[in-house]
């Protein structure tokens, strides 16, 4: 992790339009944009993404950080990271780890976490019931400014972050659960603070994070039609095999790059492969099918495997 550039990013996404993101493993990321710090997905504290750490898929590779070492690095002694935002996509093992958000929610007091329909409950069960927890369903929004402040008066153009919930096609369980909670994807874009476009037709300054999702044919629609089009997307890649089992639930590469066809991104950032070995494929092989399948498109640098820790600037 370079904390070095992570901490200046955290001042210089205040005065310009880039996104920084960093991969923490699996679908998780450290996304600073519009002068905020998003965690997606996160998963930094468990070797294992299971109900219980003495069975289950056991991390392939390490966080490169943990909870504690965030806030150290980019909080104690320095002025950039102040309310962080938490976007949780469900509430699967591998996406709602119990113990990275317990870690959060100590080290984070002023953490904001932005939850599906029907998953609020078990924030304010199981780690407080003072948590400041945003519920979303399908194609709402929330304006976003701080844990006070969680839908700001637009019309007054103070900078804020446009969270969007977006349809995905997956589905949830805890345990004895299932389909009792919503599953999404979000949409994340600057707004206010005289935020632009630039002239483009791209936002410069707009990130989707896809969470969990199979294919499916409305998603040009009812997600990119509705909510889009983006600078750069998080989009899954791995955990599909056997593909007749797993189609359902996961896309496997190919289908990933179709998404990012569909919806018009102009960059994607490859996640939910690498970290936990959760379906027959070797770990990592959605690496190499992403490097073949991208080889010869005159966009091949747009959608690319990253390393643990790695940041990017968009």
């Amino acid at each position: 992790m370079d904390w070095t550039r992570l901490r200046a990013a955290a001042t210089a996404t205040k005065e310009d339009d880039a996104i920084h993101i960093t991969w923490l493993g699996h679908a998780s990321l450290l996304v600073q944009m519009n002068g905020y710090t998003i965690l997606t997905d996160p998963i930094m504290s468990s070797r294992r993404c299971s109900p219980t750490q003495w069975w289950g898929p056991l991390r392939y590779r390490p966080a490169p950080c943990t909870v504690a070492e965030l806030k150290k690095e980019l909080i104690d002694g320095h002025a950039g990271l102040k309310d962080l935002v938490v976007l949780i996509s469900h509430n699967h093992y591998d996406h709602l780890d119990y113990q990275t958000v317990r870690d959060i929610a100590h080290y984070f007091p002023s953490v904001a976490f932005v939850v599906p329909f029907g998953l609020k409950s078990w924030f304010e069960y199981w780690i407080s019931p003072k948590c400041v927890v945003q519920e979303l369903d399908w194609h709402e929004t929330l304006h976003y400014t701080s844990k006070n402040n969680t839908n700001v008066n637009t019309s007054n153009n103070q900078k804020h972050l446009k969270i969007t919930a977006v349809p995905m096609n997956h589905w949830s369980n805890r345990t004895g659960d299932r389909d009792k909670t919503l599953w999404c994807g979000f949409s994340v874009a600057a707004a206010g603070g005289g935020s632009s476009t630039n002239g483009t037709t791209t936002p410069p300054s707009k990130f989707l994070f896809a969470g969990d999702t199979a294919w499916f044919d409305e998603i040009s629609h009812v997600v990119g039609q509705a909510h889009g089009p983006w600078k750069v997307a998080a989009l899954p890649i791995g955990a599909y095999s056997p593909r007749a089992f797993m189609k359902h639930a996961h896309v496997n590469v190919a289908e990933a790059i179709q998404i990012k066809d569909a919806l018009q991104c102009q960059y994607a950032v490859p996640i939910h492969w690498g970290t936990f070995p959760l379906t027959t494929e070797p770990v990592l092989e959605p690496r190499e099918k992403l490097v073949e399948l991208m080889q010869g498109r005159d966009d091949a640098d747009s959608f690319t495997p990253w390393l643990i820790g790695e940041t990017k600037v968009f």
